[in-house]
């Protein structure tokens, strides 16, 4: 199976009910797993289950940082309400751009870019 048919699968794995999807018919159908969306190009089902894939082995350290971006990933219902842990060798160009009385801000290129 390719990675796009496993992508499809896992999301149809968990599909809802049409009475769980009143209100989404406005964002129109996923393009992966054809259920409707539930935000601008975005389908939670399809989304919560590609995360659980794709970063089942990501860790950023701290166990209740974790915790944080999973609870934020399974109740995101479009992009926007959506975050991440990205490692440090995603990104390129860092730079230091100034030191605080909290902390150092740096700025990078993400290789990857945004999830879409």
């Amino acid at each position: 199976m390719n990675n796009q048919q496993d992508k499809q699968s896992i999301c149809n794995e968990n599909s809802q009910s049409s009475s769980d999807n009143e209100g989404t018919k406005d964002f129109g159908t996923c393009v992966k797993c054809q259920q409707p969306n539930t935000g601008h190009k975005w389908c939670k089902p399809y989304n919560v289950k590609r995360f659980e894939y794709e970063q089942k082995d990501l860790t950023s350290g701290d166990k209740d940082v974790d915790e944080f971006i999973r609870e934020i990933q399974v109740n995101a219902n479009e992009s926007k309400e959506f975050i991440e842990y990205i490692s440090y060798d995603k990104f390129k160009e860092v730079e230091k751009v100034a030191d605080g009385g909290f902390g150092i801000v740096f700025k990078a290129i993400w290789k990857e870019g945004y999830i879409e």
